[in-house]
């Protein structure tokens, strides 16, 4: 395994044919195919033109009668979050609150509030629950950071009403119902426990010129982002 980056790893396991042609996206190749061996370094050249694929393992699974079988483990890091530095995407997403759907764009804060952007699974669940009461029981810190906190999913905005209303939630929630804005920031997960996709769990800060200044992808939806170093980032854009 990738040591640097163990945390980050999304990981496939294939077989793959030396005479199956690389496709346009690798989870087309993805598949339990005869192969026929290959050399290490050609398979991951192909790789690398249909996908950005940083690491190849190879692993012996078993012999058959007169034939080899080798399994390709494909390590991506195709859902890491964007990086610091980068132009945050904006976005134009509802929200829905007092009875009303209204419009959130992220490029409204630019030239006078930071922004916290923050991606949870799925609303009603516990610890985004836990997460974002808490961020709401903390809002002032924010507010004294000059940071307007957003919070992200994939649910519709009524469900995400319900959701603020049954539980107390007071930051805004936006809709991301098309998964584009998860897309766009690097976090949307092909599924999570069956559920399907949703954004993972990731935190950005967003300076006053749109530019990434923390960027985070928890490990695991479970983990919490590191809300200290969110603050230290938010405290030096003073």
């Amino acid at each position: 395994m990738h040591p640097a980056r163990e945390e980050q790893v999304t990981w496939h396991r294939a077989l793959w044919s030396s005479d199956f042609p690389p496709p346009t996206k690798p989870e087309a190749t993805l598949r339990s195919l005869g192969i026929e061996e290959q050399e290490e370094a050609t398979v991951l050249k192909q790789c690398r033109q249909v996908a950005s694929i940083s690491y190849v393992d190879f692993e012996v699974l078993h012999t058959k009668k007169g034939e080899a079988s080798r399994q390709i483990i494909i390590f991506t890091y195709n859902n890491m979050a964007i990086e610091v530095g980068t132009k945050a995407p904006d976005f134009t997403l509802k929200s829905k609150s007092t009875g009303e759907v209204s419009d959130v764009t992220l490029s409204a804060n630019y030239g006078s509030k930071n922004t916290v952007l923050l991606f949870v699974p799925l609303a009603f669940t516990g610890v985004c629950t836990g997460e974002l009461c808490d961020i709401t029981a903390g809002l002032g810190s924010y507010s004294d950071l000059n940071a307007d906190v957003i919070g992200v999913s994939v649910d519709s905005p009524f469900s995400q009403e319900a959701w603020a209303q049954k539980e107390g939630i007071g930051i805004t929630l936006v809709s991301d119902l098309n998964k584009t804005t998860a897309a766009d920031y690097g976090v949307l997960l092909d599924d999570l426990m069956g559920f399907g996709s949703v954004s993972a769990r990731a935190a950005f800060v967003i300076d006053k010129e749109g530019v990434v200044q923390y960027s985070e992808q928890t490990s695991t939806p479970k983990d919490l982002p590191n809300f200290d170093a969110i603050k230290e980032s938010l405290s030096k854009l003073q």
